[in-house]
């Protein structure tokens, strides 16, 4: 039951760590007017989270790798929560700017490396199942977060003093995760490799093929996130979907996270999990295609509609199964954190190129032509992921087989 309670917790802190930071998202307009940015200052305040993060994605997996995964994850709550409230003074463009590169630090380097160690201990089935459902509970908390965040800003009228009190709430439920994490889990120094220094334990990470692949994974993987940005509005703009209609794609999208990454999670522990993330290729693959060749007929909304769903389903499921493959590729808990630390730095780099080539594409050429030409690119970086992880499989080829007998042998 423990174990349950630990996943309940990690879902909703991985939902109220974020919001803060990524509040743009949805009150975009109202982040302006109360800070009084330009669109350039508020894109140059988001670079300083990200570039901030990115720094700290190595470093803050040795960190998991050497203190306790409670007291990481509730320092980044604190501080988080601390900061949000200095938010809701509504500060200087300079000072916003620190603040998200403040963020990047309490969001990555105490926080990110070991949620995902945290995760990989947990005793809730296989891999599959607790990465799976660590994705899907963070999308239905924020789901549920959200609307209810969100009723309170309509009620406060929707102006800059509502955006205030989104923020203090935000802040509010940051700070209360804090003291429920302390309390469920565990002070335990994790175990380490005491005859490995640091940097022995960086170069054995770095030797490792199956790391590189896992990152390479993750990174085709999370290139599809870029789809999602740009479904509804090749929607309304190409096919011609009324508004509405775009909005209702965008909401339905949401609730397929949950459902995509749980599943995908149960049904990865029983098929397997490396071989579970080559089918999400695939489908992500011919989903992007349909975009790339189905005509601009209004008619023909359907289509989209469908294998957007279809596309979603895949994409969500593989952000719930890239990280779990860690145990089929042999990589020891004791290193676990300097791995998805370095895992995290190359996976995610598609946000540093994949969002200007997006852009450039789209301005280039207007119309449907720029949207067909990103999502061709979207497929072929999804086949490269498919190639990748049919490499990986003929690497960890021996090491899957002992697992599998050791599971027979524990089911038996």
């Amino acid at each position: 039951m423990k174990q349950w309670v630990m996943l309940i917790v990690l879902c909703i802190g991985g939902t109220t760590v974020y919001a803060l930071a990524y509040i743009r998202g949805a009150y975009y307009v109202p982040l302006q007017e109360a800070l009084g940015l330009t669109h350039t200052q508020l894109a140059f305040a988001t670079s300083a989270y990200g570039v901030t993060a990115m720094i700290c994605y190595f470093p803050g997996g040795w960190l998991a790798d050497r203190f306790p995964t409670r007291n990481l994850l509730t320092i980044s709550f604190l501080l988080t929560g601390i900061g949000g409230f200095y938010f809701a003074t509504f500060p200087s463009y300079q000072m916003y700017a620190i603040l998200m590169a403040f963020w990047g630090v309490t969001t990555t380097f105490t926080y990110w490396a070991a949620l995902i160690k945290a995760t990989r201990e947990l005793e809730v089935g296989g891999q599959g199942a607790a990465f799976g459902l660590l994705e899907g509970g963070r999308g239905l908390a924020g789901v549920l977060f959200s609307a209810a965040v969100l009723a309170v800003f309509a009620k406060l009228g929707s102006g800059i003093e509502g955006f205030r009190w989104v923020i203090l709430i935000y802040s509010v439920l940051c700070l209360l995760t804090a003291p429920l994490t302390w309390f469920v889990f565990s002070g335990k120094r994790p175990s380490v490799d005491e005859g490995t220094s640091v940097l022995e334990g960086i170069k054995k990470v770095l030797t490792m093929p199956s790391v590189w692949l896992i990152a390479l994974i993750v990174m085709f993987a999370y290139s599809s996130a870029a789809a999602s940005t740009y479904m509804v509005p090749f929607a309304s703009e190409v096919m011609g979907a009324a508004v509405l209609l775009g909005a209702v794609l965008g909401t339905v999208r949401t609730w397929v996270r949950p459902l995509a990454a749980a599943g995908a999670g149960f049904f990865a522990d029983k098929a397997g999990i490396s071989r579970t993330i080559c089918w999400m290729f695939i489908v992500l693959a011919a989903g992007m295609f349909v975009f790339v060749i189905v005509p601009a007929r209004e008619s023909l909304m359907w289509v989209v509609f469908v294998f957007a769903i279809v596309t979603s389903l895949a994409i969500f499921a593989l952000r719930g199964l890239y990280y779990a493959v860690f145990e089929e590729g042999d990589v020891p808990i004791v290193l676990m954190g300097t791995a998805t630390g370095f895992v995290s730095l190359i996976g995610y780099t598609p946000d540093v190129f994949v969002y200007p080539i997006a852009g450039y594409l789209l301005d280039a050429f207007p119309g449907g032509l720029g949207y067909r030409y990103l999502f061709g690119l979207l497929a072929g970086l999804a086949i490269c992921g498919l190639i990748v992880t049919l490499i990986f499989r003929a690497v960890t080829k021996e090491h899957r087989e002992k697992l599998e007998l050791a599971k027979r042998a524990k089911t038996a």
